[in-house]
């Protein structure tokens, strides 16, 4: 029985502990998702060096705190006093965030999205989730040879789901016939924009609530798997809470600026010819401020853009285009409201 306890106890704490990290180690996810360009280039960026030795400072911190806190409960002040700091420090940003909006020409808006906004995110996301699950399938077939004896369900699966969603009516009759066809039919034309639009995929799913955050913009020199394990389980009464308005502006307006930057970098190397507007011109000469600083360039995988190849540069700005579109085309329809706000030069 003790056992028992002990072993339930075990897990509760456990789960317990997992579910702080989850809800609150920001810091640690982002070590987590940028650990190899953090170790790797803390030897020539201070960004990289700085995060690096935070990571450690606190690890070491918290080790001899551990230590003391055995030794000495008195020290039960420090938790203390470190909720009383944290308190102010969240007070304090809570303050800067007000004063950010209140100086910007951004006015929130006094609405939630409307419910047919919200239908209709959810919808697009699911259509082209499952026609991408699809032409991730028939990718596969195309570059594997199956068993003897293995059979492909795909086709049969997706187009149960499309029928459980009702969003048949929702496809394009072209759409409608690609799922319609036999498994391995698919051409290489028709494989190949599905895989390429995993992004605006991924940004759909975090403007619906279905991701929490998206991947960062620095792996945009490959393309992102596909995970299909959630919408197996989609219903037609799984709900998700949609994105504010807010988050999906910031996104947008990252992606718009690693973009120019990409775009400047094609120009510096004369790969596109610098036939833009005054405005336009002045943008891309802005992003090319950061050509060749480690500490200050935006990264594509280990390297600053003005060392990434040009294979990585013309993925890495394509990408960031198509995210840029979908973030923009998504902000319109949670808040249909005049966005002063221009895209970047195509």
């Amino acid at each position: 029985m003790a056992a028992l306890l002990f072993t339930d106890t075990l897990t509760w704490g456990l789960c317990y502990l997992n579910e702080l990290y989850e809800n609150y180690g920001s810091f640690f996810r982002f070590f987590r998702q940028h650990w190899k360009r953090i170790v790797l280039r803390a030897h020539k960026d201070r960004r990289s060096l700085a995060a690096l030795l935070l990571f450690l400072g606190i690890v070491i911190y918290v080790s001899i705190y551990g230590y003391y806190f055995l030794k000495n409960p008195v020290s039960l002040v420090m938790p203390g006093l470190a909720i009383i700091v944290t308190w102010a420090i969240r007070k304090s940003h809570k303050k800067d965030d007000e004063t950010l909006v209140s100086f910007s020409t951004y006015k929130p808006i006094s609405t939630f999205p409307t419910q047919a906004a919200v239908l209709t995110l959810r919808r697009r996301t699911l259509g082209l989730w499952l026609l991408i699950w699809r032409a991730y399938s028939e990718n596969f077939l195309r570059t594997n040879e199956l068993s003897k004896g293995q059979e492909v369900l795909s086709r049969r699966i997706i187009l149960g789901k499309l029928r459980e969603l009702n969003l048949l009516d929702d496809l394009s009759e072209q759409e409608r016939n690609l799922h319609f066809l036999p498994d391995g039919a698919w051409s290489d034309d028709d494989i190949s924009p599905y895989l390429f639009r995993r992004s605006e995929l991924e940004v759909l799913q975090y403007a619906t609530g279905i991701v929490d955050s998206l991947t960062p913009i620095e792996d945009f020199d490959k393309i992102q798997q596909l995970s299909i394990d959630q919408i197996q389980n989609v219903t037609p009464n799984t709900n998700w809470k949609p994105r504010e308005p807010f988050d999906i502006r910031r996104e947008r307006d990252m992606s718009a600026a690693f973009y120019l930057r990409c775009l400047g970098e094609q120009v510096r190397r004369g790969k596109v010819e610098a036939t833009f507007e005054q405005e336009e011109r002045e943008a891309i000469d802005g992003a090319n401020q950061r050509a060749g600083d480690e500490n200050a360039d935006f990264l594509i995988g280990t390297r600053i853009i003005s060392d990434a190849g040009d294979v990585e540069l013309i993925l890495a700005i394509s990408q960031a285009y198509l995210r840029f579109t979908a973030l923009q085309q998504t902000l319109s329809l949670l808040e249909p409201t005049p966005d002063i706000s221009t895209a970047p030069p195509a």
